[in-house]
Parts: structure tokens; sequence; C-alpha cells
């Protein structure tokens, strides 16, 4: 009772800091009239594009203004958006995964397969295994990491690659986060699931096979995030759905419930 008192207290104070800050950027926007403005990869399949599309989104400022006050408040404006959109998720995050795991331990007074540090295990174990195979061009031995439905599709679209003389190749595999983020226990467990964050990095980049050539992607280590779903079969949890880190409001996180 006294941590939900606790917890309570803080997410009130995170909310009251968070309506603060645009408040603030809300009056000088106003104030100011020049304003600055893998495997696992979605789109390609179990490893095509890491890091859920890489967008190059950039800011470019409306008019002329050169007034170095003005540029130095637009730097501020865009440096206190970002901050306060970054501590914002990281709570939302965290809250997610205190009561994903707060839930799980609970499913587990009566049910094994919800213990979480098993469901953890496999988690870790199914993102290596995944990612390997992909880039492997043989999902095989990946398969019993993965549901059949999803299993099929990645391997189809590795054939489709070959037939296009592509290969993906990924490497310096690493799993940064494993973050439960949703938890939903029915009373037919094959409707069970969890949904995890997944922070990774990774060199990725494919190659066009008659010349070996890289047609995309780069040498360079790069970190992306993404959601996996894992549904239960039988007392086993495996890979059943990804989401780009852009599909988020897809995702019913555990702070909302």
């Amino acid at each position: 009772m006294k941590w939900d008192i606790y917890t309570k207290g803080i997410s009130i104070k995170m909310k009251k800091f968070i309506t603060v800050i645009f408040v603030i950027i809300f009056i000088l926007t106003i104030s100011v009239t020049s304003v600055c403005a893998r495997a696992g990869g979605g789109s390609s399949g179990g490893g095509g594009s890491s890091g859920g599309g890489h967008s190059s989104g950039h800011y470019s400022s409306y008019g002329t203004n050169s007034n170095p006050i003005a540029r130095i408040i637009n730097y501020v404006i865009f440096f206190i958006f970002l901050t306060a959109s970054t501590i914002f998720f990281r709570w939302k995050l965290f809250k997610a995964k205190r009561n994903s795991k707060k839930l799980m331990r609970l499913l587990d007074n009566k049910d094994e397969a919800w213990k979480y540090r098993n469901i953890q295990k496999q988690v870790e174990e199914a993102y290596f295994k995944i990612q390997n195979a992909w880039t492997e061009e043989d999902m095989s031995s990946a398969r019993d990491y993965m549901e059949e439905s999803l299993y099929e599709n990645f391997q189809m679209k590795l054939e489709w690659m070959k037939v296009g003389n592509k290969h993906n190749v990924l490497k310096k595999i690493s799993l940064i986060d494993a973050i439960p983020v949703s938890v939903y226990d029915n009373s037919d467990n094959k409707k069970d699931y969890v949904w995890y964050y997944i922070r990774g990095s990774m060199i990725d980049y494919t190659i066009d096979t008659t010349t070996n050539l890289m047609i995309e992607g780069s040498n360079s280590k790069t970190k992306f995030v993404e959601y996996w779903k894992f549904i239960r079969i039988e007392n086993r949890w495996v890979l059943s759905q990804i989401l780009q880190e852009d599909e988020k409001n897809k995702i019913p996180f555990q702070d909302e419930k």
C-alpha cells in the first residue's frame, strides 16, 4: 500500500512537470517569430531493416530572422521538447515494466508458465536465434522460437530476397534492453501474450549477391527499437508479431490498464 501511494505521488509530480514543460514551450513559441520548426525488421521481415524505418526527419527554421538571441531560444525550445518527450516515454516505459512484472508474479502463483525469469530467458534466446537465422538465410534453426505463420512469412521473404539477388548481412548483434510492457492472461492459454520493448544494436546492410557490393545500410553499428509480441504455446513463449518503434500506439502499455 505504501509503495502504491509513493508511486502514485511520483506519477502526479511527473505529470505536473510535463505540463510545466509544455507551458514553457507554448509561451516561448508565442514570443518568438522564428521557430525551428534487422532480424526483426518489420517491413523486410525478420532482419531487413533494423530500427523500424530509418527516418531522416530534420527540423528547418521558418523565416529569415538572424537574431542570435532568437536562434538560442529556438535551440532551447527544441532541446526542451526533446527532453520532455524522452522523460515522458522513459517514465511510461518504467511503469509498464513495473506493472507487467507485478502481474506476471501474480500469475506465476497459479501458473508456472508465467514465471518472469523463464519468459525473459526465452525472449533473449529468441532474439539472437532469429537474427542469426535471418542473416544465414535459413529460419529453420529459429523455428522453435517462432509462431508457425510468422516463420513461414520470414522464410518466404528470404526466398524473395534470393530471387532478387539480395542478402541481408547482420553482424555484432547486441541486445540492449528486453522489457515487458504489456501482459494479457486469458482462460484459454492459447490467447495469452506478452509484448516486449526490444532495443538492440548491430551492423546491418544488404548486398547484391551478383556483385557483392553493398546496396543498402552501412558498416556502422546502429541502434534500433522494436516491439515483439510473444504468445504462449503450451508452456513455451514464441514470437508471433513485430511492430516498429513508430507503431507503439498499437500496444496497450500496462500503465494504461
